[in-house]
């Protein structure tokens, strides 16, 4: 949570205070280290936490494929989820597309949307993100039909919330 919020040096903090480290621990450092700009230590947490022998999870590969399409490393990214051990889940494949809706690259968006779509059809957010991709390089015929196309289905809009902490 201090990772997100952006105080990624308390995280540091606390994560190295730990002491037993396991794949959730690793995994939550990794991602923040990624959204937080520090993607070396990213890379060096993914390989100490390899190194001790700790196997990486839906949750690290989707950090480390959101490193990656931060970085605008897109076909890595793509590379790195055909070629998982495991089946992508949709965090997975929404990390991909997230990082397509940001650098507007509509072919891998539409087949990481379409994997997203067809793993949770009801969530909102794919079908969003896949129409924003079309409007960022002026596919206005196929947003609207996207948008359209939502209509009559049982979509689900996730509420948004947030904590802070005032420190």
């Amino acid at each position: 949570m201090c990772a997100k919020c952006g105080s990624i040096n308390k995280a540091c903090e606390l994560f190295h205070g730990l002491r037993k480290r396991d794949v959730v621990a690793y995994s939550a450092m990794i991602y923040g280290c990624g959204i937080n700009g520090k993607v070396y230590d990213a890379v060096e947490l993914f390989e100490q936490m390899v190194g001790e022998s700790i196997d990486p999870n839906l949750a690290t590969t989707m950090a480390l494929v959101d490193l990656l399409g931060r970085a605008e490393w897109l076909d890595e990214a793509y590379k790195l989820i055909t070629n998982m051990p495991m089946q992508p889940n949709a965090g997975v494949r929404g990390a991909l597309l997230l990082a397509r809706r940001l650098h507007g690259n509509v072919k891998v968006g539409e087949i990481a949307a379409q994997h997203c779509i067809k793993l949770e059809s009801e969530t909102a957010g794919y079908y969003s993100l896949l129409s924003g991709i079309y409007a960022t390089v002026g596919k206005w015929n196929d947003a609207k039909n996207l948008t359209t196309g939502m209509e009559g289905k049982k979509i689900i809009k996730i509420p948004g919330c947030s904590w802070t902490q005032i420190e």
